[in-house]
């Protein structure tokens, strides 16, 4: 190794170098196995290997001395104090530069100093933090228990403590021989670093994509027992709502949409991808099918084992994955272990769940009897037919009382983590309870991770990721029977047993209490999501990398119907007892493999991958059914007469192959390109079409780093854009194929026979988004950021069912015939309003605001669909509705207006006109964090402007007299019209008749403007000194209230039904619930 001077600069070639933002250089970790060397040859090795150049005097050291190299993660301020510190030796450095001098005599004596770096938040010590002697290149790293031991001369010095995610802190030294820190997060930089495409990693500094970053510190203050109802609010762009086809049920379906919809019949859905393994993607949606319940593969993944969360939104960042990122990307990383003391964590929470003020607002007995009695009159009925007299002129039954409990949750949680520089640990075990406010309904979830790392040698490094759940769901689905069943029936006799009763029109009401107590619906589900990886460093700046996983579900519901209730009895009412039996399994393999390179040159830096994604999937399902039963206490089908039994099974295929790339460059932090391919062929789809490209390209600028840039005011300022295109390939896996259904319905001379289920087609191809965005990030004193982005996605080739002749054997098949726009722009605003001392106070808001609109459909003719319709230049979810004009105050008989906006007492559907979409104009969130010592405050707002959504609930619950005979009704039906003059909101109550004031119409449409107080959690950090007396390393308790108040702009009174209670009669869940989290 050749020297010069000290004041000649050294120009190297250096590797890649990645050093977290707040993390001091000199903490880098070093892998070096090399046997003994000469100090020469460490020193070059260390030069050609870590990007640094030492610069000292020919004379100055003993360069031939032999040195042990065995470096397994060492950090460099270790190695070097170990190198130089016996040679008496000073080191400083300077950029990338390391300059060696033989210090000065001095007449001061040296003392070392020690101590313990610890978090403020939870009293952890900080394993790696930096201490620095100010002013000089003198420092260390603090051990796996976070002490330091460090070289002190003067009582004036000051020591400077940093760590990743933490405010740096500077403490004089004085006389002191020990001096403990505790280190504060800083509240601006604790998402610097964030998990991209395929797992890499990136500062967010250095990021060309829209991607939005969630921490395990963010996610921890909901209680929620499923991963995608923790982003609501949180993540701009992304809306969380409650499919309103299902909202009945004590587990209903959910609906994830990242910037708008893009598609009429595939998925909406993000892709969910797990440690690098996608779950379960099915056709139209995310759910595995089951017999008569449907579940997301989500609420197998236990929360409280989550890391991180990174949500890929535009083109740059979800390319990559090409078919299948068109609706946006969320990647979950779980836990990982740490280098240290092992460390074992206990989580225990429990609560309660009641009913809110969303419930259905329906007709008290009494109310119930006054207007059923007034409708008849009005009628002109025989008052002596009049149906409803002796128990029923006196029962007053609450059936939402009846139906609903007060529910409990309990959820416990058990982690060990720990490790050394070579193997890394972390092992979990979670059980979760919940006992639903619907009676009769109760989820249980047994759930387990392992998590290792291994490294062997300085070369390869291996890791696994499995987990694991199993769920026990016991099932109830009333329907709509707790708010329609009218409140004058008794659901028990005089005995105390359950109740058999007809209809007044003769037919059987069925009673729910009894089917809840008498009748049986499982499901159990047994869920595998995992991977084995490895990393082989094959040369300096080259790896390969490998992950293979698999995503398992096993699903069995077992349902009995009892003789004992209308359920399990024919039509006659004989006793007979119904049972279905069914498995369903799904197996998924995927393997990634791809070469990853990465360089420095200078101040160039080249990072590129190229890889292969292969899969394959099976579903089968095994189904069978019997009745009339002896009894019901046998409840096998076998026990079942023969030809009362029926069976039946399916099975589904599909396969993928994928060839990506991804090519990022930048020069000095400042300029930056992304260029993205895939190439992705797939079994859905046709021969002729099966394979499809999809390609993207980014470019950024850092404006804070340039050398003109002297703002003490603007600290950041980042441009971005980017273009490219993404596929949808989740369509079903035979929507292209033509299909037979076998069954006994088509057999023929009593042989097996088959009909045509599907057309095969051909052609059907690819959905393409087409992605544009641009943003721009700025921040102002380190304290305030501000991010805007504006994107446009178009959708070609949109695929939508088609009218065919009848001579095909089909009336309608799937083609590629649209064009759908979403454009929309997004802000955030991160503010830290108060750091000092002991009290912060940080802010963030989220606003987003998409415009979906058609451009093409099928030979340009508009498609209408009951409420909705699709026409070009409107968005897809419009209303498409006649507009109601209220109640003709002369005679109580329902308005409308016609197309041309006359009144008219005729409704026509021809009268129907576009009146507003579905879609909000704005919907975001707004999350407040206050920590004072050791108490912490957490609060979430979300809310929607604008936007309109239809009540089929009100609809069918204010009949104006139709429905008295059978089902209870709205609150709303007491603002009826009685006498002329009146100004009303309900018609003429009529019994039995309809007036078409039911139908569909603006009548029952709301503005969904509201607000939410969605949560709210107060927690409390024990002090490090009490916690120690215990043997804990810290402990820690919070109280959380989750849905705790909703608010709308409109005046209404009280006990009628607004928008907040007529999109979804099973009413939202007010959950308290109070939690320990112990660290032992």
């Amino acid at each position: 190794m050749k020297k010069r001077l000290l004041l000649l600069l050294a120009l190297g070639c250096c590797l890649r170098v990645t050093t977290v933002q707040g993390q001091h250089p000199l903490s880098q970790p070093v892998y070096l196995d090399m046997g003994k060397v000469s100090l020469e040859e460490l020193l070059d090795a260390l030069e050609e290997n870590y990007g640094y150049d030492f610069a000292y005097s020919p004379s100055l050291l003993p360069l031939d001395t032999q040195v042990s190299t065995q470096y397994q993660g060492q950090p460099l301020a270790l190695i070097l104090d170990e190198l130089f510190g016996s040679l008496n030796i000073s080191y400083q450095l300077k950029g990338s530069r390391i300059i060696l001098t033989k210090p000065a005599a001095v007449a001061q004596e040296v003392r070392t100093v020690s101590g313990q770096v610890l978090s403020e938040k939870d009293s952890e010590p900080l394993i790696g933090a930096t201490v620095v002697l100010k002013g000089t290149s003198k420092g260390t790293v603090t051990d796996q228990n976070g002490r330091y031991n460090l070289p002190v001369s003067s009582e004036d010095a000051v020591l400077v403590f940093s760590y990743m995610g933490k405010l740096p802190q500077q403490v004089p030294v004085k006389a002191r021989k020990v001096v403990n820190v505790m280190l504060r997060d800083d509240l601006v930089q604790l998402q610097s670093v964030v998990v991209t495409g395929y797992g890499t990693e990136q500062k967010k500094e250095d990021l060309v994509g829209s991607v939005e970053f969630v921490t395990a510190e963010k996610l921890k203050h909901r209680p929620a027992d499923r991963v995608d109802q923790l982003l609501e609010g949180v993540v701009p762009g992304l809306r969380f709502e409650v499919q309103s086809d299902d909202a009945s049920s004590a587990r209903p379906r959910y609906q994830t949409r990242i910037r708008g919809a893009a598609s009429f019949s595939a998925s909406n859905e993000p892709l969910w991808i797990v440690d690098g393994v996608p779950v379960y993607t099915g056709g139209s949606t995310n759910l595995i099918p089951g017999v008569s319940a449907s579940v997301s593969p989500l609420s197998y993944l236990n929360p409280s084992d989550i890391e991180s969360i990174t949500v890929l939104k535009d083109a740059s960042a979800t390319s990559i994955y090409g078919a299948n990122g068109a609706n946006g990307v969320v990647l979950i990383t779980t836990k990982r272990g740490k280098s240290g003391e092992d460390r074992l964590n206990v989580r225990v929470r429990r609560g309660i769940n009641s009913i809110s003020d969303t419930k259905f607002q329906v007709l008290s007995g009494d109310e119930f009897r006054e207007l059923a009695r007034e409708a008849y009159a009005n009628s002109g009925l025989d008052p002596a037919a009049y149906p409803y007299g002796g128990e029923a002129d006196t029962v007053n039954t609450d059936w939402y009382d009846a139906f609903f409990r007060t529910g409990q949750t309990s959820d416990y949680n058990l982690s060990l983590t720990g490790g050394n520089e070579r193997t890394k640990y972390f092992i979990s075990a979670g059980y979760y309870k919940e006992d639903k406010t619907m009676l009769a309904n109760s989820t249980q979830r047994l759930s387990t991770r392992i998590n290792l790392d291994q490294r062997i040698g300085k070369r390869l490094n291996l890791n696994f990721r499995m987990g694991g759940s199993y769920n026990k769901n016991k099932l109830f689905t009333p329907g709509d029977y707790y708010y329609t069943t009218r409140p004058n029936i008794n659901p028990y006799q005089p005995s105390g047993d359950f109740a058999l009763y007809d209809g007044v029109t003769g037919s059987k009401l069925f009673n729910k209490l009894a089917e809840a107590a008498q009748n049986d619906h499982s499901q159990n589900t047994f869920a595998v999501n995992g991977n084995v990886g490895a990393v082989l460093v094959i040369l300096d700046g080259l790896d390969f990398t490998s992950r293979n996983g698999i995503d398992f579900y096993n699903i069995r519901e077992d349902q009995y119907a009892s003789r004992k209730n209308w359920s399990g009895r024919d039509l006659e009412g004989n006793p007979m007892g119904y049972a279905d039996r069914a498995q369903t399994n799904f197996l998924k393999w995927i393997s990634i493999n791809r070469l990853n390179y990465s360089k420095a040159i200078g101040k160039h830096q080249v990072d590129a991958l190229l890889g292969t994604e292969a899969s394959d999937g099976r579903r089968t399902s095994l189904s069978g059914s019997g009745y009339n039963f002896a009894n019901d206490h046998i409840k096998e089908i076998t026990y079942t007469p023969y030809e009362t039994q029926r069976a039946n099974s399916s099975a589904e295929e599909e396969s993928a192959f994928s060839v990506f790339s991804n090519l990022s460059y930048n020069w000095d932090r400042r300029y930056y390109v992304t260029l993205n391919f895939r190439r992705d062929g797939n079994s859905r789809f046709g021969d002729d079409v099966r394979w499809a490209n999809f390609a993207s390209a980014g470019a950024s600028w850092n404006i804070h780093n340039e050398a003109f840039w002297k703002s003490k005011t603007v600290n950041f300022l980042k441009l971005k854009a980017s273009y490219g295109t993404n596929g949808n390939s989740r369509i079903g896996n035979y929507a292209a194929k033509g299909l037979y259904s076998f069954g006994a319905d088509y057999a023929y001379n009593n042989s097996p026979g088959a009909v045509i289920s599907t057309g095969e087609n051909p052609d059907f191809s690819w959905e393409t988004t087409y992605m544009f965005n641009t943003g721009l990030r700025i921040g102002f004193w380190d304290r305030v950021y501000l991010e805007g982005e504006f994107y446009s996605n178009i959708t070609d080739n949109l695929i939508d069912k088609v009218d065919v002749t009848r001579a095909t054997g089909q009336t309608r098949i799937y083609r590629n015939v649209g064009k759908v726009q979403n454009a929309g722009v997004e802000f955030t605003l991160s503010t830290v309003n108060i750091n000092y001392r002991d009290l912060q106070w940080t802010t963030d808001v989220n606003l987003a605001h998409n415009r979906n609109k058609i451009l093409e459909l099928y030979n340009g003719n508009d498609k209408s669909f009951g409420t909705s319709i699709r026409q070009v230049g409107e968005d897809a979810s419009t209303l498409y509705l006649v507009r109601w004009a209220g109640v003709d105050p002369r005679d109580g008989a329902p308005l409308w207006y016609d197309a041309a906006g006359n009144l008219t007492r005729v409704y026509d559907v021809n009268n129907r006109v576009p009146v507003g979409s579905t879609n909000p104009d704005f919907f975001g969130g707004i999350t407040n964090r206050v920590s004072y010592k050791n108490f912490s405050l957490n609060v979430l707002l979300n809310y929607t402007v604008g936007g309109y959504a239809f009540s089929s609930l009100r609809r069918n619950a204010e009949s104006d007299g139709v429905y008295y005979m059978e089902d209870n009704q709205s609150k709303n039906q007491l603002d009826r019209w009685q006498r002329p003059g009146d100004m009303a909101t309900t018609p003429k109550l009529i019994w039995g008749v309809s007036q078409s004031s039911m139908r569909n119409s603006t009548r029952f449409i709301h503005k969904k403007t509201n607000l939410r107080l969605q949560n709210i959690s107060l927690g409390y950090s024990l002090p490090a000194e009490l916690v120690s007396r215990f043997f804990l390393q810290h402990a820690n308790a919070y109280v959380q209230l989750d849905n705790v108040g909703f608010w709308t702009p409109y005046r209404n009174r009280e006990d009628r039904n607004t928008y907040k209670n007529s999109f979804s009669p099973y009413p939202v869940e007010q959950v308290i619930s109070a939690g320990l989290n112990l660290g032992i």
